[in-house]
């Protein structure tokens, strides 16, 4: 589940991030703000499409990478506390009734 998510806010993020990926010349003339405004007309100029759909995939696959390895992380019985106590009480009835 993770994987997932954290793939598509890779995607969000790799966006508004493209615009570190172009060049000087252009981040010279237009702001962040101005270039995510205008980002259908950027999308004209030689090289800003392909600097683009290469942050967002990496920043995809970062994201991928992040969601897998915290998935790998995760306990795979989670028990929540309700559980967990509930457990503790059944094992001090069966306690006391071998008693």
């Amino acid at each position: 589940m993770r994987k997932a998510l954290f793939t598509i806010f890779g995607a969000i993020i790799g966006l508004p991030m493209s615009y570190y990926f172009q060049s000087e010349m252009l981040r010279a003339k237009v702001s962040l703000a101005s270039y995510i405004e205008h980002l259908d007309r950027m999308t004209k100029y030689e090289g800003v499409a392909g600097n683009i759909l290469f942050s967002i995939v990496i920043f995809s696959v970062v994201g991928f990478l992040i969601g897998s390895y915290l998935d790998s992380k995760a306990p795979k019985n989670e028990v929540t506390p309700e559980l967990k106590t509930e457990e503790i009480e059944v094992e001090k009835e069966l306690e006391e009734m071998k008693k």
